[in-house]
């Protein structure tokens, strides 16, 4: 969600989330360069089949996309001031090459291609979970509160 919001309003939303949180805080959102690169080329690609933009790439492309520094930082500057002590775990989540190329079958015409990527694929979605192998697209912070 964050990637979806000016960046002025991310430290407000994560500030509400370690308020309001009991145990845990999970927030999974496209980090890094990397990710900017991945969301540059779809937004190219998009707009070569259907000659607009993809609405959630357009926002990531507006608002920037924050590094893990940047939110570690974020996180850890929050908690001190809300006085919680916090844990924070980070994991790689959806390979940079395997989100290229389920993304690129999820943004076609073609019927066929659509229906395999949306329905047949589903099946295959325990072992398209093993690779979270670096570079991923998106980052998954796992606070636990203490």
């Amino acid at each position: 969600m964050l990637e979806h919001m000016e960046s002025k309003n991310r430290e407000k939303a994560v500030g509400e989330m370690l308020r309001v949180a009991r145990k845990k805080v999970i927030i999974a959102l496209p980090c890094g360069k990397q990710a900017k690169a991945e969301d540059e080329f779809l937004t190219v690609y998009y707009r070569l089949q259907f000659s607009r933009d993809y609405i959630f790439i357009a926002q990531h492309n507006r608002y920037g996309l924050p590094d893990c520094k940047t939110v570690r930082s974020i996180i850890s500057r929050l908690s001190q001031s809300l006085r919680k002590k916090t844990a924070v775990s980070v994991y790689g989540n959806e390979n940079i090459l395997l989100h290229r190329f389920l993304m690129k079958g999820f943004m076609t015409k073609n019927i066929f291609v659509d229906f395999i990527y949306r329905k047949v694929l589903l099946f295959v979605i325990p072992i398209l979970r093993m690779f979270n192998e670096e570079p991923t697209y998106r980052k998954i912070f796992c606070i636990d509160l203490l």
